[in-house]
């Protein structure tokens, strides 16, 4: 796991590219995984609309401790910022496995 290292080392621009992949598929854990290196800017540029976004299509898909995360993420963003979180989740649409 490029996230920790465990029988590789850890890259985490790695375990990002490997979230995101797996959270345009539609998977729930990948999307919470995605949506904290987003919020911590840890292997991605922190960004905080992208953070909202994937805890939200996370927390649509029942995956435990994105609502926390969510409640506490969306507290800091402005009504533009949820206005942009709106749009990307409504635009959202998992891709197919290749």
């Amino acid at each position: 796991c490029y996230a920790g290292g465990v029988g590789v080392a850890e890259v985490p621009a790695e375990a990002a590219k490997w979230y995101q992949l797996a959270a345009d598929q539609g998977l729930a854990d990948a999307q919470l995984n995605l949506g904290v290196a987003y919020d911590d800017g840890v292997g991605v540029t922190k960004d905080p609309v992208t953070a909202a976004m994937w805890y939200r299509l996370a927390k649509q898909n029942k995956q435990e401790g994105a609502e926390g995360l969510l409640t506490k993420l969306e507290k800091s963003l402005t009504p533009e910022q949820m206005a942009a979180v709106d749009q990307r989740v409504n635009a959202f649409k998992p891709k197919s496995a290749k």
